[in-house]
């Protein structure tokens, strides 16, 4: 019988050696993805069932819910609207966060993420503890976070993941080179995390169940670059298997218009902006817990300020089953039948319709 660690080595993908492929590829992808945007637009023109989601309203429940357990972060990212925010930042308490996962699971909810919509959930001291609970709460299925590794290294917090019992953890980068990490993430840290995202593979590669860990580019520069790299090579191609993967994010959305094109470099793109909105967005059938406990649609993005009219309630006061099925909720869905949009959606280039199709899946 074969180990783990030699299933893994044979499983090794010859990423660099495909570095041309999946160049092309990507480029390919931007623009299939900017024909369906079109193709989305065309198809609510003949939309017939507009409201169709009403007939769900009462049954359906958050796919998951995300928690903002700090909305502080130690980057400056070029495609993110958190370095031009002014809203109040804090960290969420564990009374706060407990009480929204165990109403979560009286509602039916199963999936947990710690991925907040600006901030950085490793400066949270108390997230371990806040992990541990949701992978050990009956109902739970699934737990998993966006993070930028800069604090990995930090009290050996790669380990305490790993052994933490969550399933997956994603690490959005830039490309393997000081200077594009400065470039598109706004600190000058990179040793410090390619360090982090090293012992991370390394730590988790010997474990018998490996963590799935994807590490998630936000490149300025060619993909070729990167996978040719000798960081990438040294730190990270060892580790790939069918459990440590990479992603290249396609293009990038425009946070309700405060991204242009200008802020971004290099190759990277901005997502079209769909031009029609006739349904209620996906996204709102989703709920983000902020730190201070307010509810809020859509944990995906805001404009200005995450503090704006998607927010519906908060947790402290009512629980989530009352805000999600309450009268505020269905007043924002409604609105988009009247083209009367909350400020982050009206120019918001991640707009997905909740089709009757897509409401069935749920």
């Amino acid at each position: 019988m074969k180990t783990a660690q030699e299933t893994r080595k044979k499983s090794l993908p010859k990423a660099a050696g495909s570095s041309s492929l999946i160049n092309q590829k990507y480029f390919a992808n931007h623009y299939f993805q900017t024909l369906s945007s079109i193709k989305q637009d065309l198809a609510q023109f003949f939309f017939s069932e507009k409201e169709a989601y009403k007939k769900f309203e009462s049954v359906l429940v958050p796919g998951i819910l995300f928690f903002e357990v700090t909305n502080i972060c130690n980057s400056r990212c070029i495609f993110c609207a958190y370095k031009t925010v002014t809203h109040k930042k804090g960290t969420m308490p564990f009374s706060t966060f407990k009480k929204a996962t165990d109403e979560f699971v009286q509602m039916g909810g199963n999936t947990i993420s710690f991925t907040p919509t600006a901030g950085e959930p490793l400066l949270d001291p108390d997230l371990i503890n806040k992990i541990q609970y949701a992978v050990n709460c009956p109902g739970i299925k699934e737990v998993y976070f966006f993070t930028n590794g800069i604090s990995l290294t930090q009290g050996d917090l790669y380990r305490q993941l790993v052994d933490s019992g969550i399933k997956e953890i994603a690490i959005s980068t830039a490309g393997c080179s000081q200077k594009s990490f400065k470039e598109v993430y706004g600190v000058d840290v990179y040793p410090k995390l390619i360090e982090g995202i090293y012992q991370l593979l390394k730590y988790n590669n010997e474990k018998e169940e490996p963590v799935k860990i994807s590490i998630n580019f936000r490149p300025s520069q060619q993909l070729k670059d990167i996978l040719e790299s000798p960081d990438f090579k040294k730190y990270i191609q060892p580790y790939l298997s069918t459990r440590v993967r990479i992603e290249f994010l396609v293009n990038y959305d425009n946070w309700g218009g405060t991204i242009k094109k200008e802020n971004l470099k290099g190759v990277m793109k901005l997502r079209r902006i769909p031009m029609v909105k006739n349904v209620p967005c996906t996204r709102t059938f989703d709920l983000m817990v902020l730190f201070d406990g307010s509810v809020r649609l859509c944990a995906s993005r805001f404009k200005t300020t995450e503090f704006d009219d998607l927010v519906v309630g908060n947790v402290n006061e009512k629980s989530l089953s009352e805000i999600y099925y309450g009268k505020k909720v269905l007043q924002i869905r409604e609105g988009f039948l009247s083209h009367s949009l909350p400020s982050a959606c009206k120019d918001c280039s991640l707009y997905l319709p909740a089709t009757k199709k897509w409401l069935l899946q749920r």
